[in-house]
């Protein structure tokens, strides 16, 4: 659960460094990881999604020209990226 608490954080983060506010809806959220780290995340993929205001939650890369960050959590590389609803533009 600690690990999700983390990455819902950091999902925070990166709306704040992508300029996306935090109350806007997401289309979804894409986390890249190492396999530890997703086979970790998977069970909580409901909880990061709402915490982040995402209508979906994907262990996949992000496509190009998503707004992205990249954290590192305790030595491994976690990539977030946010696809904004079509409807809204930051």
């Amino acid at each position: 659960m600690e690990l999700a608490i983390e990455v819902s954080s950091l999902g925070r983060e990166a709306r704040s460094a992508s300029g996306i506010k935090l109350r806007q809806p997401l289309a979804r959220a894409t986390v890249v990881a190492d396999e530890t780290t997703l086979k970790k995340l998977r069970g909580f993929k409901d909880i990061i999604a709402a915490e982040t205001l995402s209508a979906a939650l994907r262990h996949e890369s992000p496509p190009e020209g998503t707004r992205r960050a990249t954290f590192d959590l305790d030595g491994e590389l976690l990539s977030i990226g946010l696809i904004l609803h079509k409807s809204f533009t930051v």
